[in-house]
């Protein structure tokens, strides 16, 4: 899910979500009285528990359903839980939280009495009125699990990969994708040379073009 609903989408839409989004992350940072480049996933998941009331647990959603849902999110008469696949590796299951949360703010109605969200492990399967909402909430996980200017600050620090993800407690698969929107939608890189430095960077330990490309975003 996460790669295919983030990697496809144009520019003025990617835009239009990051704007909205950083709304919520401007306003948790301000919360805890942090810079954004220190925010990290579990600050949105204590600021869902602690102030928006929000109950969030694990669930084994059944053999054959676990196969298919990551997340969910249900009102009922104004109680809000987010459940998570605990079979998920643990990156997932924070980008699932998140990505729940993005529902929270973005699509939960709250004059509804009962209302919620299902996600689906793969992508596949959202109807064409659904399909814009798991987008802007995968957009939601991937800014709020490192937004931009914790990104920057670890190409200052030259962070490895697999340092970013182990500080930011992420999946590989969540940070190549972050990495890819970055490139290709503030530096502008086409999506071939955006892969090419990005695989070096991951496989042979080379940030040398990675960082050669976004230095003068720095």
């Amino acid at each position: 899910m996460i790669g295919r609903l983030l990697m496809d989408i144009d520019y003025d839409t990617y835009f239009k979500y990051h704007d909205q989004s950083y709304i919520i992350i401007e306003k948790i940072a301000d919360y805890y009285g942090i810079e954004l480049k220190d925010l990290r996933w579990d600050h949105y998941r204590d600021y869902a528990i602690d102030v928006e009331d929000i109950e969030i647990v694990s669930y084994s959603f059944g053999e054959v359903a676990s196969k298919y849902l990551s997340g969910n999110i249900i009102n009922i008469f104004g109680n809000y839980g987010i459940s998570y696949n605990p079979f998920m590796v643990e990156g997932r299951q924070r980008f699932s939280i998140l990505h729940e949360l993005g529902h929270y703010y973005f699509d939960m109605d709250k004059s509804k009495t009962t209302q919620s969200f299902s996600d689906l492990l793969d992508g596949n399967g959202y109807s064409e009125k659904d399909a814009p909402k798991e987008l802007r909430a995968n957009i939601f996980a991937s800014l709020a699990l490192i937004n931009n200017e914790a990104l920057k600050e670890c190409f200052r620090k030259q962070m490895s990969f697999y340092q970013i993800c182990d500080e930011f407690e992420m999946s590989a698969a969540a940070l190549y994708v972050r990495l890819y929107d970055f490139l290709t939608k503030f530096i502008l890189l086409n999506q071939s040379l955006a892969r090419t430095a990005i695989n070096q960077f991951r496989y042979n330990y080379d940030p040398s073009k990675l960082i050669n490309y976004v230095k003068m975003s720095l």
